[in-house]
């Protein structure tokens, strides 16, 4: 049941694409089926009982210490086109960089998804339930709001041990009520294993 996307790692650096694209070789089979008419845009959907997954790939090649991101608004239409045709309403949306951070984690131009203003909009026309993200080292999440009708999560990185300036872990979400409902764990030094902590808002 994993379903993964490919991060900024998996695309700007040559020796990830070239000669083998090694995110696909070694990932390929967990993330997900293409949707139809995907037209070559990178749009890979799985289904978990009622909730259908969307994955998208904001990567773009970049020059040396510049990690930015697009998401095409292309495929944001082909993804809404397919959620319309199918008739699906619960759904989230797995992408690597954040379309939103707490003002104390404010991306650089050089870090951040270069059209994520774009995309903040244009998720209002079919909200997802929650927008998954990483590439910003510390977790968080922005609760639902008027212009976000949808939770935006960032666990990254969760194999990574909390410091003054990263909380980290992983959160676990349960469709209940309609709803999603989410917790999160993080990694414990005193008992070398995760634990339910709180959520980072």
């Amino acid at each position: 049941k994993a379903f993964v996307i490919p991060g900024n790692h998996d695309r700007y650096m040559t020796k990830s694409v070239k000669p083998v694209d090694l995110y696909e070789k070694y990932f390929g089979e967990f993330s997900g089926s293409q949707i139809p008419n995907a037209e070559g845009e990178y749009i890979r959907t799985k289904k978990i009982k009622d909730l259908t997954l969307i994955g998208w790939d904001s990567n773009e090649p970049t020059p040396i210490a510049i990690a930015t991101g697009f998401v095409k608004p292309k495929v944001i239409s082909l993804t809404q086109k397919f959620l319309t045709e199918n008739k699906i309403e619960k759904y989230t949306v797995i992408c690597h960089h954040p379309i939103w951070s707490p003002p104390d984690s404010v991306e650089s131009e050089y870090h951040k998804m270069k059209n994520r203003e774009e995309v903040v909009s244009s998720l209002l026309t079919i909200p997802p339930l929650a927008y998954f993200h990483g590439h910003c080292h510390s977790n968080w999440i922005r609760n639902k709001m008027a212009d976000t009708p949808y939770y935006i999560i960032n666990s990254a990185s969760s194999t990574r041990i909390s410091d003054p300036t990263h909380r980290t872990g992983f959160h676990v979400g349960e469709l209940k009520d309609g709803g999603l409902q989410i917790k999160r764990h993080a990694f414990m030094k005193e008992i070398h294993d995760y634990k339910e902590d709180s959520l980072v808002w």
